[in-house]
């Protein structure tokens, strides 16, 4: 099952996803999703941004009051889960719920601990993690008895339990095996990989020689690395090393990864599939630029271009992996992702190639002031597409009042941000 942020849900059934219904959304938003675990082909429960869970049986969704917001949520069978929790903002809150039968019958407290993550429960006995003075701690539960080990100083980690007796923690310096308070010596991932994990994003593990992740291995795009109990496989998953991705596998052979554009890739084996979409993301709007009373763009944060040219609809094409700045100068269009850092320009209504040129990091919109000029704000330094490349940056014109200035020309184009549904 794949989840989206808004209370939209789709099963897969072995062929094709579908729609599986959606959450009632009240007058708060309050019903969002945060986490989704199936234990069964026809049972999943999912964690929501408030304090309640969401049980889908027989195609649809039921909500039950818990006593705590949860974040995470792990189910070894239909009717029993592991459910972390954010607290309340006591001491005494609990780290962790053991929830089963439509009911909480049990609560587990870490002393001096909170922020619980990457939750595992393949049995009654989880695994998960919390982090403290920039270390990731481990948290064994097994019953009411709870053993700790601190696993690595890391910015980022992933922890993915096979069964109560084999784990994985995954972070961008390395990984380590095992449970409780026996875990191996931390192997460094250039050792392992021969590149550095520049992003995590997600880790299972379907047994104790079979685990599968999913992130950036430091270059421009997005990775899948299986380890088979001895040495890891690098594969390319194509563009996007800030693209959210979601993995879960249910065997060796056996993989799924969605993101957060509704799109997803299968591991069938031996390869992974292409990306294919599931369901439009779609909101989030981030610009609009209109050249005329008949010709407007709109860009959102799903990568997608609108187009309205004075009818009653808005054409929509996907032209970048992240969030998109547009802005237009005549019949010229430059479409910049500054998260991945590429651009695409649009000449006589035809979008361009997709071109990584490391526009990273631009302050605000782009704007274009004719076919052969457009220019992106890093601060006090701007740099100027030229009409085929980007050239170096370049310091901004001091003010007399000692201010900076954009060497950019003043626009008209507006910018605005909306807030819309999408997965």
């Amino acid at each position: 099952m794949a989840v989206g942020r808004y209370g939209q849900s789709w099963v897969w059934s072995g062929g094709a996803w579908k729609a599986s219904g959606s959450l009632a959304q009240d007058p708060s938003g309050s019903t969002q999703f945060r986490a989704v675990s199936c234990a069964t082909t026809s049972t999943c429960v999912a964690a929501i941004s408030s304090t309640r869970l969401a049980t889908w049986r027989s195609g649809a969704w039921i909500l039950s009051d818990v006593p705590y917001p949860v974040t995470d949520v792990s189910c070894w069978s239909a009717t029993s889960c592991g459910l972390t929790t954010e607290g309340m903002g006591r001491v005494s809150d609990p780290e962790l719920l053991r929830w089963q039968n439509g009911a909480v019958t049990s609560s587990v407290a870490v002393p001096n601990r909170s922020g619980a993550s990457e939750l595992s429960c393949p049995t009654s006995t989880c695994h998960f993690l919390t982090q403290s003075g920039g270390a990731f701690y481990v948290h064994r539960a097994s019953g009411s008895s709870v053993t700790t080990t601190r696993l690595a100083t890391d910015f980022q980690g992933e922890l993915s339990c096979a069964t109560s007796t084999f784990c994985m923690f995954l972070g961008s310096d390395g990984f380590r095996t095992g449970s409780g308070t026996s875990w191996s010596a931390r192997k460094p991932a250039e050792d392992v990989i021969g590149r550095n994990l520049f992003s995590l994003m997600d880790l299972s593990c379907s047994s104790s020689t079979s685990c599968t992740s999913v992130g950036a291995l430091g270059g421009h795009d997005a990775d899948a690395m299986r380890w088979d109990g001895r040495q890891w496989r690098t594969y390319d998953l194509g563009a996007g090393m800030n693209t959210q991705r979601a993995l879960d596998c249910a065997a060796w052979t056996s993989c799924m990864v969605v993101d957060s554009r509704g799109r997803f890739t299968r591991w069938t084996g031996s390869s992974w599939t292409s990306r294919t979409t599931l369901a439009n993301s779609t909101g989030g709007f981030l610009a609009l630029d209109c050249t005329t009373s008949t010709s407007c763009l709109a860009s959102d944060m799903f990568g997608n271009v609108l187009t309205w040219t004075g009818g009653s609809t808005w054409g929509r094409s996907s032209l970048t992996e992240g969030a998109s700045l547009v802005d237009c100068a005549g019949s010229t269009c430059m479409a910049t992702d500054t998260a991945e850092g590429d651009w695409r320009v649009r000449r006589s209504g035809t979008w361009g190639p997709r071109v990584l040129d490391r526009v990273y990091g631009a302050f605000g919109r782009v704007v274009c002031s004719s076919s052969t000029s457009c220019f992106l704000l890093y601060s006090d330094q701007v740099r100027r597409w030229t009409g085929s490349s980007w050239a170096s940056l370049v310091s901004s014109v001091a003010t007399s009042a000692g201010t900076s200035r954009s060497t950019a020309p003043a626009r008209r184009s507006a910018w605005r941000s909306v807030t819309a549904a999408g997965p």
